[in-house]
């Protein structure tokens, strides 16, 4: 068994997509842009590091999952009224 198989499908999804969503909002407010892109490069330093300290377990599955998210380009921010 995976550790990707101890969790729905539903939950896993809101594992994978969790990081790249907290990334986003911290870039958002960092200020001017070219803030803002070092905020999401530190984030994919830190995803790489984390998928190389964690390959076998759990946040290594989900680091992997999250890398290929980013490797396949991120889906539009939601509106923001969708979250009230």
């Amino acid at each position: 068994m995976s550790e990707r198989d101890a969790f729905t499908p539903e939950q896993w999804q809101a594992l994978v997509e969790a990081p790249p969503a907290i990334a986003r909002a911290v870039a958002s407010v960092a200020g001017s842009p070219a803030q803002s892109a070092n905020e999401l490069g530190a984030f994919l330093e830190l995803v790489d590091r984390a998928a190389a300290d964690d390959a076998g377990g759990i946040l290594g599955a989900i680091v992997g999952d999250v890398h290929g998210r980013l490797a396949g380009g991120l889906p539009p921010e939601p509106l923001e009224d969708e979250f009230m």
